[in-house]
């Protein structure tokens, strides 16, 4: 879950990483077809790339920003969103790790009652919930790019997470 959460906030970052052929083959020795499965193993391959390459400026973000600040930030989230809804399903790692990423500029500590209500909504039903905030949510089915892939779908939770974060 918290390998989806540091893509969906490195996205436009992991969008140029994918959209380089020649350093997928050459430096990461990998291909990309297009699914989104292939992205963690990417993403995972870029930054054990940066982490060797000490003289080249990250692309991704660092091992010390994993430890220092994006970790910690996403324990918070988890263990506010555990409190709050102890029983949300495990297959919904996706949902989770995406709307924490959008949300995580926010101090999950000052949502009111309504947003969490909204949040736990969208966690359980998403596409319904996001079309009842006016917002259409993509079906990634499997594929990364694209109007309906799972980067159009990151795209349309940062507009849910704003949506939540405006109800009184």
């Amino acid at each position: 879950m918290f390998l989806w959460y540091v893509i969906a906030k490195y996205v436009a970052e992991v969008d140029g990483v994918l959209s380089n052929q020649t350093h997928l083959a050459s430096s990461l020795n990998v291909a990309f077809d297009g699914r989104t499965e292939e992205v963690a193993d990417i993403f995972v391959a870029q930054l054990k790339y940066e982490s060797r390459q000490v003289s080249s400026p990250n692309i991704l973000c660092s091992i010390a920003d994993l430890g220092d600040r994006l970790f910690p930030t996403f324990v918070k989230w988890w263990s506010e969103l555990n409190s709050m809804m102890p029983n949300i399903a495990v297959d919904r790692y996706r949902r989770v790790a995406f709307l924490v990423a959008a949300l995580s500029a926010t101090d999950p500590t000052t949502l009111n009652q309504n947003q969490w209500d909204m949040v736990e909504n969208f966690l359980r039903s998403s596409r319904q919930t996001a079309q009842n905030l006016g917002i259409t949510l993509p079906e990634a089915k499997g594929k990364w790019g694209g109007q309906r892939g799972q980067r159009a779908q990151i795209n349309a939770y940062r507009d849910v997470a704003k949506a939540i974060l405006a109800i009184p």
